[in-house]
């Protein structure tokens, strides 16, 4: 199904061939001994890709590439391969699958939602594994053709990743996944176009080496003023640069300190929105859990490393752990000073995701987890007497309880309903079942988080008002659902839209 997205390309999409220039497409082919033999030469790139990947259906046939020849009156003859695929199924690397989504939808409804940062957040967690294989981060799949290709090349994957995602924003708002499935196809087939067209443009803005070690932004944003007048356009090329800078470097670490140059040496005098693109390419980069842990050094244990984690997100670091790189201390002031929400975010997901898994926080025994755990919880909790992080916090801290065999520590709920109000339900019961205080950080979180967008008929959100006025939650809980609870109770009386 993507290989159509890549494809359908009008005659008046196509790159315009400079004058007094030929260019010719080879489709090469490997047959089991090992050598590459020229099948046909085409006109057109597209009927060469076709033909390539038709071979590949070919038992005979191991590999295929396509390559571009260009010839011209006053230069010598240039080669370059723009499509490489190999056969499926072979001995050798196991296939690339999907990885579990981040939290949130990432709602996509145009192309510059498609480049955001929520939405590269959730493409990076879909498809890390293709990243982490390729070295690649989302906003380079996103600008990049050539990347496109290779994960055209994974089969069904793209497609895949777009069904789930369909899948997840359809329950969540109650849509058709069919419809939602081809609206986001629509959006990936448009940002597959705009790749292949402007890395087709000469024109196209650079990220210059002889711009110097630190900054570049400025030189490049009015390189992209100059080549487009549309604001989507022109952040597109800023992107589009910075992700061609970027696939030279051969691991995503490299590509974090590279992003990091892109600020002055004093970040303090950048403006917003070169703060905000930087931001974005950061959290496109601390994705790859390698690039976490090499911004971390090396740690003794999981909880230390975690701790650090919680230090940095929540702006309490107090300088960089032992062996840690130099760029941490750029990256924990730029958090410290400007805030990151994006890098935070990806940051709070990474340690999350370790906090509920199944490694041990430290070598010691049970009593001495449980206290790195507790002293986590700390750092992690907010003003308000929740967790930072929302439910996907009390998740993390209830599954590590229980493995840590807490009974009366931190807690997770299953909950019965997707129903906002029947969880609301759920959590007062268990607020009757558990007096621990850790368990009920928890719940409070549970029950802010779940309060926030709710609505429903009016004696029952006036019902549960009341059971959250006489629970044993945290005042400030308390407080905060039982205004939501009235106001939604307000919003659906009758007579309310009057």
């Amino acid at each position: 199904m993507f290989r159509g997205l890549l494809g359908g390309w009008d005659g008046q999409d196509k790159p315009k061939r400079p004058p007094n220039r030929e260019i010719v497409y080879e489709v090469l082919a490997m047959g089991e001994e090992g050598c590459w033999v020229i099948d046909q030469v085409f006109d057109e790139e597209e009927t060469a890709l076709a033909r390539a990947d038709e071979m590949l259906g070919e038992k005979s046939v191991r590999q295929v590439q396509v390559v571009r020849e260009r010839s011209s009156k006053r230069g010598p003859r240039l080669t370059a391969v723009v499509y490489e695929r190999s056969q499926t199924g072979r001995p050798g690397k196991p296939p690339v699958t999907l990885a579990a989504p981040a939290a949130g939808e990432a709602w996509c409804a145009t192309l510059p939602d498609l480049f955001a940062d929520d939405s590269r957040r959730m493409i990076g967690r879909l498809l890390r594994n293709f990243l982490d294989r390729h070295q690649a981060t989302p906003i380079e799949l996103l600008c990049d053709y050539r990347l496109y290709r290779k994960l055209d090349a994974e089969g069904s994957l793209a497609s895949a990743a777009i069904q789930r995602m369909a899948t997840l924003q359809a329950e969540r708002r109650g849509l058709d996944v069919g419809g939602r499935t081809r609206e986001l196809e629509k959006l990936v087939a448009e940002a597959v176009k705009l790749a292949r067209a402007h890395g087709a443009e000469r024109r196209r803005p650079r990220l210059r080496a002889e711009d110097g070690a630190h900054g570049g932004l400025p030189a490049l944003r009015q390189a992209a003023r100059r080549f487009a007048s549309d604001p989507f356009k022109q952040l597109y090329a800023v992107q589009a640069a910075v992700a061609e800078a970027l696939r030279q470097i051969p691991n995503v670490t490299g590509k974090l300190e590279r992003v990091l140059e892109l600020l002055p040496e004093t970040p303090a005098g950048a403006e917003l929105a070169d703060l905000a693109l930087v931001d974005g390419l950061l959290a496109d980069c601390l994705g790859c859990a390698q690039t976490t842990q090499d911004l971390l050094g090396r740690q003794p244990d999981l909880g230390a490393a975690l701790t650090h984690l919680a230090r940095l997100v929540t702006c309490r670091s107090d300088g960089p752990p032992p062996d840690a790189p130099a760029f941490f201390s750029t990256v924990e002031t730029l958090i410290g000073t400007h805030g990151l929400p994006a890098s935070r975010a990806v940051l709070l997901d990474r340690l999350l995701r370790e906090l509920g898994g199944d490694r041990p926080l430290s070598r010691e025994d049970a009593t001495v987890q449980r206290k790195l755990l507790k002293a986590i919880a700390a750092l992690l909790m907010t003003p308000d007497g929740t967790l930072l992080g929302g439910g996907a916090a009390a998740d993390a801290f209830g599954r590590r309880a229980r493995n840590l065999g807490l009974r009366n520590g931190f807690v997770d709920l299953a909950f019965r309903s997707e129903a906002p109000l029947e969880r609301l339900q759920q959590v007062l019961e268990a607020d009757e079942k558990f007096r621990a205080e850790d368990a009920k950080l928890c719940l409070a979180t549970y029950a802010v988080e779940l309060s926030e967008n709710v609505s429903g008929a009016s004696a029952a959100c006036l019902a549960l008002a009341q059971g959250f006025a006489a629970s044993r939650l945290p005042e400030g809980t308390r407080r905060k659902v039982v205004e939501r609870l009235n106001a939604a109770a307000d919003a659906s009386a009758p007579g309310a839209a009057e």
